[in-house]
């Protein structure tokens, strides 16, 4: 996405949902304190959002498959630590 390059008052919304989808992932994520908990969301929804920009760009169904299922294995036992 190119939010970044979209004037400030386009990016507040955007970056308002952001801070919800992390806010509600962070309930799930295992961690000592509340800090951690929200740096551990930020990184795994980072790296979600990533992978699936590159799965999109594959052509290959067989290639999407792979990416999408070894990020889901990666992702869950990230989050487990």
């Amino acid at each position: 996405s190119e939010v970044a390059r979209r004037p400030r008052a386009a990016r507040g919304p955007f970056q308002q949902a952001l801070r919800a989808h992390i806010s509600r992932m962070a309930h799930y994520v295992p961690a000592k304190t509340e800090e951690e908990r929200r740096g551990k969301a930020i990184a795994l929804f980072s790296g979600m959002a990533g992978t699936l920009a590159v799965a999109r760009a594959f052509t290959d169904e067989q290639d999407r498959r792979r990416i999408l299922d070894g990020a889901r294995r990666f992702f869950l036992a990230a989050a487990e630590r």
